[in-house]
């Protein structure tokens, strides 16, 4: 296009050029028959009137004839600086006519470009609003899901209670049975030990107060192991102590007071297994602590083998994956019932995308029957970010205890 407008403006000069020639032509013409006149006019004087006559006539015809070229010339010049002016209007035109089209296709392709973008907008809305509506429709199913199991497991744990508390109850009833026959047997086992000889009675009241001073003994070493443990085995091992104390106490006095009836016995120490017996007076029956301590008054305590504590680390390991793999079914059905636990592992799950959880410190209580050990949130994930837990949810103390039935129950924490 740069070189067709050059062209163009090239044909111009060219006009203006010739159109310039032509006009110094005719100015020169002018000027040489302006001076061709005047000469003729100088010789016309000395002519006749006839012969100036003729000349006039011939240099009329001279300058009619030149003037007929000069318009002639002009009209060329003319009609070629038309020509050349259309022929720029054209290229004007043509160049306008292909900026016009130009600018249409561009417009078009715009117009094009902004649609398929309009269209691609649409489809990804379209898109986040499905995704968003199945995301919703999902969590609604989930949460439809975790009130069922929610539910399941109230049923279940209400269930699990009612056969605990029956179970208890059915224990304290053979608890108390035992102790009712014990009762009766240790009563007839004392008016039996009456009728011994004096130096029976003698010996028997020695080897219940060398028996009585062992167990002493052993009971205080179990109470300073024991120290740290719950209020509920302190309280069991301070009554135990103090049955021990009065047992010792009646032996002692037997010396001195024969004719008083045998104070209650203290048995042999058989295997792991520790029988405090109770005599008839009733001093033996914890005292004040009668009513709270029933189910305290024989105390059995079983050697805790490698077995019991696999087994129970097992269990530790189960309810660790399950925390892991935020299995609330699993935690409950492991676990006895804490709503306060259960809530809080339920906020640690809403609120972390992963928990890095280990057992430690493991570790047997065998005054108690129970093992324990320590449930450690090592660490807590995010949003890909991997951060230490707060402080109040890094440890739980965790303990299984055994059963009467010789198995181990649930995790308590």
């Amino acid at each position: 296009r740069a070189e067709e407008v050059a062209k163009l403006r090239e044909l111009q000069l060219r006009a203006e050029a010739d159109v310039k020639i032509a006009e110094e032509q005719r100015l020169a013409d002018e000027a040489a028959r302006l001076a061709e006149q005047q000469r003729l006019t100088e010789a016309a004087a000395k002519l006749t009137e006839e012969q100036r006559l003729a000349e006039a006539q011939r240099l009329a015809e001279e300058q009619r004839l030149a003037e007929e070229q000069r318009l002639a010339e002009a009209q060329r010049l003319a009609e070629a600086q038309r020509l050349a002016e259309e022929q720029r209007l054209a290229e004007e035109q043509r160049l306008a006519e292909e900026q016009r089209l130009a600018e249409e296709q561009r417009l078009a392709e715009a117009q094009r470009l902004a649609e398929e973008q309009r269209l691609a907008e649409e489809q990804r809305l379209a898109e986040e609003q499905r995704l968003a509506e199945e995301q919703r429709l999902a969590e609604e199913q989930r949460l439809a899901e975790e009130q069922r199991l929610a539910e399941e497991q109230r049923l279940a744990q209400a269930a699990a209670e009612q056969e605990r508390q029956a179970q208890i109850l059915r224990e304290r009833q053979r608890i108390a049975d035992e102790r009712a026959a014990q009762i009766a047997a240790d009563r007839t086992r004392v008016e039996t030990a009456a009728l011994l000889a004096d130096q029976r009675r003698r010996a028997d009241a020695q080897q219940r107060v060398e028996t009585a001073e062992r167990l002493a003994a052993e009971r205080r070493a179990e109470e300073a192991r024991t120290l740290a443990q719950r209020s509920r085995e302190r309280i069991r091992d301070s009554a135990a102590t103090r049955a021990t104390a009065a047992a010792q106490q009646q032996a002692a006095e037997l010396p001195t007071q024969p004719s008083r009836p045998v104070a209650p016995s203290v048995n042999a120490i058989s295997g792991s297994n520790v029988i405090v017996d109770s005599a008839g007076s009733g001093a033996l029956n914890s005292g004040e602590d009668t009513g709270s301590n029933e189910a305290e008054t024989i105390a059995r305590v079983q050697p805790i083998s490698d077995a019991d504590i696999a087994t129970v680390y097992r269990q530790f390991q189960a309810l660790e994956r399950a925390i892991e793999a935020e299995d609330m079914s699993s935690i409950v059905a492991l676990t006895e019932r804490s709503s306060t636990k259960i809530g809080l592992f339920i906020q640690l799950f809403q609120n972390f995308d992963e928990l890095d959880v280990r057992i430690e410190d493991v570790s047997s209580q065998p005054a108690s029957n129970t093992i324990v050990g320590n449930l450690h949130v090592r660490s807590v994930t995010r949003d890909g970010v991997r951060r230490s837990p707060p402080d109040t949810y890094q440890r739980t103390e965790i303990s299984a205890r055994r059963e009467n039935s010789g198995g181990w129950g649930r995790i308590v924490w």
